[in-house]
């Protein structure tokens, strides 16, 4: 009785016994591409966010909200300038919730935690021009407007 052949190994060490994974990803990624929408001045909900689909395996593009044209997008997509924000497909979740996250990338097919390996997704580099807001220059004041006379009394009855 001959053995089973041993399963190749992946580039991680483990058999490569996961292309049914595998191929949910790549349908998954097809259908229902991952994007999550953080700014420079976000800190703990977007590296939370950030961390939860490292942790779970699922590639995702990450697009960094400071400038019109990415504050025009993330409107367009979440009805607001708030972030993080998680688009799977079509659909936006606001804020950073892990319930959520699960749920909306459960519904688009994409595999549970625990399934692919975890991914390793640090924060980007402030992007090129980006100006952090305490080091902007502090808009010129104003000038006092002139202040006028005040208009002559128009009447006995006008007020004193």
């Amino acid at each position: 009785m001959n053995a089973p052949a041993p399963l190749p190994l992946s580039s991680h060490g483990k058999p490569v016994d996961s292309f049914p994974q595998a191929f949910e990803l790549e349908r998954a990624q097809k259908n229902f591409p991952v994007t999550l929408y953080t700014s420079p001045v976000c800190k703990e909900p977007c590296a939370q966010a950030r961390t939860a689909l490292s942790r779970r395996g699922v590639p995702f593009k990450e697009v960094q909200v400071w400038e019109e044209e990415s504050r025009k997008e993330l409107h367009r997509v979440s009805g607001s300038y708030e972030v993080p924000v998680l688009t799977v497909g079509r659909t936006a979740q606001k804020g950073f919730e892990q319930a959520a996250f699960d749920s909306l990338l459960d519904s688009a097919g994409y595999p549970r935690a625990g399934v692919l390996p975890a991914r390793a997704h640090a924060a980007p580099p402030p992007p090129e021009g980006y100006v952090r807001p305490a080091e902007r220059e502090a808009p010129t004041p104003v000038a006092e407007p002139v202040k006028s006379k005040p208009p002559a009394p128009l009447g006995p009855y006008a007020p004193r």
